[in-house]
């Protein structure tokens, strides 16, 4: 892993060179995660390269790569000409998460996160992510900003509260939030970031008016072989822009597990219907109320679960999907999950599909 570089300036610091504490990168085994920088200083200048990157790996038996460390800068004044990083690694599909970065000034109150993952792009379903503090901490946290870019995603433990209702977020369809904790938000909520539901609480959610902009994502948690994690919301009304999605690909069962699942190339999985050469015996649910999860292909995960409960009204011009994923070359596809939706009305042009994985001809 990168070590810890950990600076106290009485003055000024000209940071116009290269700060680095990053993980190792390894031709055998797993990369290192990141290591810590941290500075404070009267005044901090300069247009240097501060990082705390994780680890790659080029091993084909151990492709883990190391996750970003942390960076903290704090002064009266810090130069917007720095280049952060706390990336994590990556070799192929297989990526580490960011770290942390965290910058205050002496006149902001909470000071700034940013949570980016530089120019990694994992599977959405892999939402390895950054936290705060450790998984036990029950702290609460706001920030003046949070910035989340690049597949960038901050988890909120399940003893922790984040502030989303105040200071300016930005992220993007891929970037924000997993969510085990608490977050509070406005009571007119605009999502323009990727928010993720791992049983985590929005503080009065059934009061609020929350609206999908074109670049948020509202989402759940992947599934393993239980079905742990649903995305099952009661709102006082909701808006899924043109381009905003409430998505659920690929989150539910993972392969070779659920009520329909299937172990055989040859055999699809079930769900609301058979997979193809499957049983009857393995249909489940109901029609009049999915809440199941889909199953997995012999390769293919199953689509998760949208219930969605809205005493106003509903305007779906965006996408809403849970659909299974294929398995790839010589093997077989999940099957599509659950899309529930109640409303006093429901309007809008938009596209809501619970499709089967579309496997790979031979």
């Amino acid at each position: 892993g990168g070590g810890a570089i950990i600076i106290n300036v009485t003055g000024t610091a000209d940071l116009s060179g290269t700060i680095s504490a990053n993980g190792e990168t390894n031709s055998i085994y797993s990369g290192g995660a990141g290591g810590s920088v941290n500075i404070t200083a009267a005044t901090i200048t300069g247009n240097g390269t501060v990082t705390a990157n994780g680890g790659t790996t080029t091993s084909v038996l151990f492709p883990g790569a190391g996750s970003g460390g942390r960076i903290k800068l704090a002064a009266d004044s810090i130069s917007s000409s720095l280049t952060l990083q706390a990336k994590g690694g990556k070799r192929d599909t297989f990526y580490g998460s960011a770290g942390t970065i965290y910058k205050k000034t002496t006149a902001q109150t909470y000071g700034d996160l940013i949570i980016d993952n530089g120019n990694n792009t994992p599977a959405l379903n892999d939402q390895y992510a950054a936290h705060l503090k450790t998984s036990a901490d029950t702290g609460s946290y706001q920030f003046d900003n949070i910035t989340f870019a690049n597949y960038g995603l901050l988890a909120v433990d399940a003893g922790q509260t984040l502030a989303l209702n105040s200071g300016t977020i930005t992220g993007d369809k891929n970037s924000g939030v997993v969510n085990s904790g608490t977050v509070s938000v406005p009571d007119s909520w605009t999502l323009n970031h990727m928010y993720s539901d791992m049983n985590g609480t929005v503080t009065n959610l059934a009061n609020k008016a929350v609206t999908i902009s074109s670049t948020g994502r509202l989402t759940h948690y992947n599934n393993i072989d239980q079905e742990t994690y649903k995305l099952n919301w009661t709102v006082s009304a909701l808006t899924v822009q043109s381009g905003g999605e409430i998505n659920a690909d690929s989150l539910g069962y993972s392969p070779q597990y659920g009520p329909g699942k299937s172990t055989s190339k040859d055999i699809g999985a079930s769900y609301g219907g058979e997979g193809y050469g499957a049983a009857s015996s393995t249909v489940y649910g109901d029609y009049s109320n999915p809440v199941n999860i889909g199953s997995g292909g012999s390769n293919g995960r199953g689509g998760g679960a949208i219930i969605l409960t809205v005493t106003g009204t509903a305007d779906l011009s965006g996408t809403i999907s849970a659909e299974g994923s294929s398995g790839g070359w010589y093997t077989s596809d999940g099957s599509g999950g659950s899309v529930n939706i109640t409303a006093a009305s429901i309007s809008g042009n938009g596209t809501i599909t619970a499709n089967g994985g579309t496997g790979q001809t031979y």
